[in-house]
């Protein structure tokens, strides 16, 4: 009984998410596509570190601030 409300219930979303990308294709958007372009850090696997271990400039906090700041001009420039 709860398997066949759970199925049922999984059915609807994603019909419902087939209605809703039905919809953006016949504005003209690809729902798959997402915003922005991703930036190429150089640093592979830079989430699975621990914090303290990434420290390209002397300063942890630095690197951080180093992609968010390639992010930004990234984003910047598509707009």
């Amino acid at each position: 009984m709860k398997e066949a409300r759970r199925r049922k219930k999984a059915l609807a979303k994603s019909e419902k998410l087939r209605e809703k990308n039905t919809l953006l294709r016949q504005q003209g958007k690809e729902p798959t596509q997402g915003w922005n372009k991703m930036v190429d850090t150089g640093l592979v696997g830079m989430n699975k570190m621990n914090r303290g271990q990434v420290d390209m400039l002397g300063d942890p906090e630095g690197t951080y601030n180093i992609i968010a700041e390639e992010q930004k001009n990234l984003a910047n420039k598509r707009n």
